[in-house]
C-alpha cells in the first residue's frame, strides 16, 4: 500500500490541462443464429449462416480530463532556501472538488494531498509523479 502525502508549495506554471487519447474500438456483432460459441468457432443452427459476415460497429470511448502541474516547495537548510520541484498529475478534472485546476495560475499557493508513483517514459527515464486525490488553493495568484 503506498503511503498518502500532503505538500503545500507554490505552482511553476499554469496548470496545462489535457484529454486522454480517444480511441475506436471495433465491435463484431455475434449473428443470431449462432447458438454455441467454442474456441472462437459458432455452431449455428443452420449451416448456411456460417459464410454470413457478422455486422461491425464502431464507437469512441469516453476520454477523460486530466492536469498536469509543477509544484515547488520550498525548506530551509541554515540560511540557505532548497527548492524541491515536484510533477503533479490531477485526474479527472471535470469533477467538482478538482475545480481549483481550473482557476490556480503560476504563483498560486496550493495544497496537494497525494501518492508518488513513477513510470517509465518512452524515451527509458524514470519519471516520478504524485497523483493528487485533493488540490486547495491557498492563496490566488
Amino acid at each position: 500500500m503506498t503511503e498518502t502525502i500532503t505538500l503545500t508549495g507554490y505552482l511553476g506554471k499554469d496548470p496545462e490541462i489535457r484529454d486522454t487519447a480517444e480511441r475506436t474500438i471495433t465491435l463484431r456483432e455475434r449473428h443470431p443464429s449462432c447458438v454455441f460459441e467454442y474456441a472462437g468457432t459458432c455452431s449455428p443452427d443452420r449451416p448456411q449462416d456460417i459464410t454470413e459476415e457478422p455486422a461491425e460497429y464502431d464507437f469512441a470511448l469516453p476520454t477523460r480530463e486530466y492536469a498536469v502541474l509543477s509544484l515547488a516547495t520550498h525548506r530551509w537548510e541554515g540560511r540557505e532556501r532548497i527548492t524541491t520541484w515536484h510533477r503533479v498529475v490531477v485526474w479527472n478534472v471535470d469533477r467538482t472538488e478538482h475545480i481549483g485546476v481550473r482557476i490556480a495560475r503560476q504563483g498560486s499557493r496550493v495544497e496537494i494531498t497525494g501518492r508518488r508513483t513513477s513510470f517509465i517514459a518512452q524515451d527509458g527515464r524514470t519519471i516520478e509523479q504524485i497523483e493528487a486525490s485533493d488540490l486547495r488553493i491557498l492563496q490566488l495568484k
